[in-house]
């Protein structure tokens, strides 16, 4: 059998999804419902650590079902020199993800050596 006709992997019945890596990513539930109580944000994930260690100001995406929350992931990224965008619930987090994964590909097409970054004009 080829893989393209091969049968997909079995899921267990206690999770949507088939490996570990899937299971943390937003499409297959937040993160939120494995720790109770805890005030999830995604934030960061659009910014290559690369471009975080140079210098000048960088757009963070924060997402946060918390608002409160949202507000000391924005009050960090302030005293760091960053500007943060605040996109409202973790609804938006895959969303967020599905942006980085586009920047990555391009990487090499714009010889962005990685260091390049998402960002809003103003």
């Amino acid at each position: 059998m080829n893989r393209s006709t091969a049968p997909p992997a079995p899921r267990s019945s206690s999770s949507p999804c088939p490996t570990r890596a899937a299971r943390s990513s937003p499409r297959c539930g937040p993160t939120s419902s494995r720790a109770p109580g805890a005030r999830v944000v995604k934030a960061f994930n659009t910014t290559f650590a690369s471009r975080l260690a140079n210098t000048g100001r960088l757009d963070v995406f924060i997402a946060g079902d918390d608002g409160d929350a949202r507000k000391t992931v924005a009050a960090l990224c302030t005293d760091a020199d960053l500007r943060p965008i605040d996109v409202g619930g973790l609804k938006h987090a895959a969303t967020l993800e599905a942006m980085q994964l586009l920047h990555m590909k391009v990487q090499g097409e714009i010889d962005g050596n990685w260091a390049t970054a998402l960002a809003f004009a103003s």
